[in-house]
Order: C-alpha cells, then structure tokens, then sequence
C-alpha cells in the first residue's frame, strides 16, 4: 500500500486525522462528514476503500456503519506519528 494512494487528498487526510485522533470511538458516516465538512457521498466512498485496506473496521448495528480505524493495523501506527508530528509543529492550531 502506498501513502500516496491511500492519504492522496484532503478529504481522506481529513478523515483519517479525524479518526486517528479519537481512536477509541465509533463514528457514523454522518457524523465524520459533519466533523470534517464534507459531503456524506465522498466520506462513504473513502471509508469503503479504507475498509478494503483494513485501515478502519466496521461494526453494523442495525442500519449504522460505524467507523473506526483500525489499531491492529500497522498503517495505524503511521499515520498517528504523521499526525502527532504535524500538531507538533503547527502547536496544535489545525483547522477541518
């Protein structure tokens, strides 16, 4: 898998940050869009390529999909350096 396929824009940076930060919780696909202002559509999309690369896990309840990544993941431990290093050197001042 390579980086660039898989954090390529800023919807997807987005999302994954979103995730990655809050690692511990589930979030519909409503919800990511509302937390990171983008359309309902596009997140569904990127969370079904995700999916297939394993980078977050599903778990259906009833007619939720709820999102989360997936820390069993190697790519996890990437992307959480990626994103620890960037709120480092923006000092926490990060904008959706």
């Amino acid at each position: 898998m390579d980086l660039e396929s898989l954090i390529g824009t800023k919807s997807r940076i987005g999302l994954l940050r979103k995730l990655c930060e809050e690692k511990n919780s589930d979030f519909t696909i409503s919800e990511l869009a509302k937390e990171v202002g983008i359309d309902k559509s596009l997140v569904s999309r990127i969370i079904s390529d995700l999916e297939k690369r394993n980078v977050i896990t599903i778990k259906e309840r009833g007619n939720l999909k709820l999102c989360q990544i997936n820390r069993a993941n190697g790519t996890y431990k990437l992307l959480n350096e990626i994103f620890s290093t960037e709120k480092k050197m923006t000092k926490g001042r990060l904008s959706w």
